[in-house]
Order: C-alpha cells, then structure tokens, then sequence
C-alpha cells in the first residue's frame, strides 16, 4: 500500500534511511526534525514494515517563461529485502499522479550516479540539467585577488546571492529560506564551510566540505559577478587545504569535466 507517512512510521523511515544512505542517528534525527514533512514523503508499507519511501520537497522551478511550482524528488529508497520488486516505481508513479492532481507542474531530481541516471531516464525523465567537477591541488590554484574577502554567510545571504548568480538561467530550482537554513546549518553541523566571497566586482557563495584527507569539495559554488578562479583562491585562502575538488557551474573552469 502506497500512502502518505505518519509519526508512526518513523521508526521504520530512520531504519530504511540508515540502511539505504548510511547516515548517522544523529544526521537522521535532524532530518525528521527540521526537513520533514508527513505530507511530502510517500511510503510503501507491505504487512505492516515501511518497504520503501520517496520525498517530495515543495520550490519553484525558474524558466524563461516563469516560475512554475515543482517537486524536488529526494530519498527514494526500497529495503534491501523488498527490492526488484518494482516498489520505486510504484511510487514514482504515485508521486507523478499526486503531482498531476495538485496542479504541479514538474518534477525535477538529482540521481547519485550514472546507474540511477538510467534508472530515472526509463521512468520518463529528462537530463536538463549539468555541472563540471575538477580535481585540484593547492598548487594550482592562483593567488586570491586584491581586496578579496571570505567569511561565513548566513542564511538569507546565501539565498539572496544564489538567486542573483542564477537569476538568467532558463532552468533553475529556487528554493525558499527555510530550505536553505536547513542546508547552512547542517552542513555546518558535520563541519563544512559554508561562505560568500566577496571582491570589488563581484561576489559568490559556496558550500565546501571535508571530503577525506586534506581535501575539500566544493559541493556548490554560485557565482555573482565573480569568476571561479578568484572564487576558488579565496577558499583556498580561507581553508588552506592540500586539494579540491570542485563542482562548478557548466562552463565556468576551463578543461573541466561534464557530468
């Protein structure tokens, strides 16, 4: 049976996600407590275990031709016992025709890895969106510019700066400020950096997480009127780790890697 979740299921959703993404307790528990919402996570509940699960988050995708109210799909996972039994897609189907119902008017995701990419694809969804990683060491990147600046960013600047980097982009998922406090602070939680970068020309912000020994990600980078290179001197002036890993706005390193 495929139903919305309650407060009762959510012993059996913490099990589900721990087992599907490895997350701590804690990571978990903040989740639910912050994030979730009932009302926005379909489950598939077979004889009484919670099967399978797939979230919903409310945003707004930007188009050329307007704001248009979207789901983010997140979380979809099926217990390593239930699986290949077609229990995701029964829900991404349920998802759908609640969607259609309610008048939203698109469904927008971000598959982990290329497997779930074909996976998506079958079900009917369309690749629109791209990024470009590269992988840098510490002696590579360029002294930061004259006057530039790094220092952590709050929430609501971290959205006003998000929203004005991405502001001429014919696709683009805004979130609200709730939605991005969770994120700001989350990430902070488990010890990422979460900054706007400053120069006499532009400004940027950026999510940057420790991501094994000496190196950081760059999870997100939104560029306003600044280029990546200044941008990624400044963290590096901030942090002073030994390599990055970036994850970059298409087109905006050159020689970078299209995902």
């Amino acid at each position: 049976m495929i139903r919305f979740a309650t407060n009762a299921d959510h012993p059996g959703l913490y099990a589900l996600w721990q087992e599907a993404f490895g997350d701590s307790d804690e990571v978990i528990r903040h989740y639910f407590t912050h994030r979730h919402r009932n009302d926005s996570m379909l489950v598939h509940e077979e004889a009484g275990t919670i099967a399978g699960m797939l979230t919903m988050l409310p945003a707004q995708l930007q188009t050329h031709r307007g704001n248009l109210s979207c789901r983010y799909v997140y979380a979809v996972a099926t217990l390593q016992s239930f699986r290949r039994r077609g229990i995701s897609t029964g829900l991404l189907d349920a998802a759908h025709a609640w969607m259609r119902q309610h008048g939203i008017a698109a469904s927008v995701l971000a598959p982990a890895d290329r497997d779930l990419i074909n996976f998506y694809q079958k079900r009917g969804y369309k690749t629109a969106f791209y990024y470009d990683t590269e992988s840098l060491p510490a002696g590579d990147i360029p002294p930061p510019p004259e006057g530039g600046a790094a220092r952590n960013v709050s929430p609501a600047d971290y959205l006003q700066v998000r929203n004005a980097a991405f502001s001429a982009s014919g696709l683009y998922v805004r979130w609200n400020q709730n939605a991005i406090e969770f994120v700001v602070n989350s990430e902070r939680a488990v010890g990422s950096w979460v900054l706007i970068l400053t120069t006499s020309i532009g400004r940027a912000v950026a999510v940057c997480q420790a991501w094994g020994k000496g190196t950081v990600r760059v999870a997100e980078l939104a560029l306003d009127g600044m280029n990546a290179p200044d941008a990624i001197a400044l963290i590096h002036r901030h942090i002073q780790a030994n390599a990055y890993q970036l994850r970059l706005p298409e087109n905006v390193w050159p020689g970078a890697h299209r995902i």
